[in-house]
Parts: structure tokens; sequence; C-alpha cells
């Protein structure tokens, strides 16, 4: 299932930060430049830091805007991009959406954090559900879609059981996973019709804040 990639870079000191963006923004070409008007917008709205660079559309992407923020704020920090915005279509592709994040990662990223010898980490642009569930709960999910009518959710009792089963070894173990992901993840790999997968997704988020309550206190 295609996902947006991740981009971090670091463990960063406050002057390899500095050195990092300052390599990137002396360096920046084929359409692309820092924009520190947005800088500042941002800083002023959220008082938080971003580094916010915009590339000019091109045959082989829309014209966006990416932002660099810290993931956390310790003596050592990563920077990551959490966001690209698209500034002249609605949206952008999960292949759009990459292909600017490698070209940002690739012309001015890495070679910029190997010059100050920090890491850069890119996620995969595919996931499976074994990347965000257990061994476990990815068997039981899978083993209820695969043997459940499609046309009735879990409203069959066997089909029932199986349902019950991976929402119970969810809450077991803790997991949390994105209801996002595993909606699209029932449509779009399990072909579930997109009424019904909506369905299974309130029943999961109806059976979490239930069995949470269940919690000591």
């Amino acid at each position: 299932m295609k996902v947006h990639q991740e981009l971090r870079i670091g463990p960063l000191t406050d002057d390899q930060e500095t050195r990092f963006i300052s390599w990137v923004g002396e360096r920046l070409t084929a359409g692309w430049s820092r924009d520190l008007a947005r800088e500042e917008e941002l800083h002023h709205e959220s008082g938080k830091k971003f580094y916010c660079f915009a590339c000019q559309q091109t045959p082989d992407r829309p014209a966006a805007g990416l932002f660099l923020t810290h993931a956390d704020r310790r003596a050592t920090s990563w920077l990551y991009v959490p966001n690209i915005v698209p500034r002249e279509v609605q949206q952008l592709s999960f292949d759009q959406y990459n292909h600017i994040l490698n070209d940002f990662g690739v012309r001015f990223a890495k070679p910029a954090a190997d010059s100050i010898g920090v890491r850069v980490e890119l996620s995969s642009p595919e996931q499976s559900i074994e990347d965000w569930l257990s061994p476990e709960s990815a068997k039981l999910l899978r083993a209820f879609s695969h043997g459940a009518n499609k046309s009735t959710g879990s409203s069959h009792p066997m089909d029932r059981e199986r349902w019950y089963d991976f929402l119970i070894a969810l809450h077991s173990s803790g997991e949390n996973p994105n209801v996002g992901l595993l909606q699209r993840w029932l449509i779009e790999e399990e072909q579930w019709a997109d009424d019904i997968a909506f369905d299974l997704v309130s029943e999961y988020e109806f059976a979490k804040g239930l069995l949470d309550r269940l919690k000591p206190r």
C-alpha cells in the first residue's frame, strides 16, 4: 500500500542544525528556494521553528511548499518533514508527494547531512499491515478479512468472532493503529466496499474506547 514517506535528519546539535540549513540554503537549485516569509508566519502562528522551502512547477512535479521542523527539543534533536503542501493543485498524490520529498532529500538534505556527519533517514513508500501491527494482530486481521463475507462486514456470527479476536488482540498488546491506514488497507488491499470499511473502522474505534475504559485507573 502506498504511503507518504518520512524524511528525518539528525541527531543535530544547535550548531549542526545551523550549518545544515546554511548548506541547503546556499545551494538551492532546480527551481527550489527558501521561503523566509512563510517561516515567520508559521513561527508566529505556532511558536515553533520551521524551515520552509518552495519548489516551482516542472513537467514532473507540481509547485509545493516543504516544511522542516523539530521532532523534539532535547539537547540533540532531529529535523523532519511534517508535510508538503501543494500550491496550485488541491492535493498531491502519494507519488507526487514522495517525488518532491526524494528530490529535496537527494539534492540537498543528504549532501548537507554528509557534510556535517549526521544521518538522513527515509522511510519506505510502501507499507503492509505488518509494518504497523504486531505479527499476531496482522495474522488475525488477515484471517478476518480473508474469511469474512465482504457484503455483511462483521454481522455474521463466525465473522464477528474473528473480528472480536482481532480487536481483543489489539487491546491486549496496547496497539493503536492509525484508523486512516486501517480503512485504506481494507479498501485498497482487501477490496472491501467503502461504506463497510468505514463501518468496521467505526466499530474498531468504539471497541477501543470501551476496552480502554476497563483499564485500571
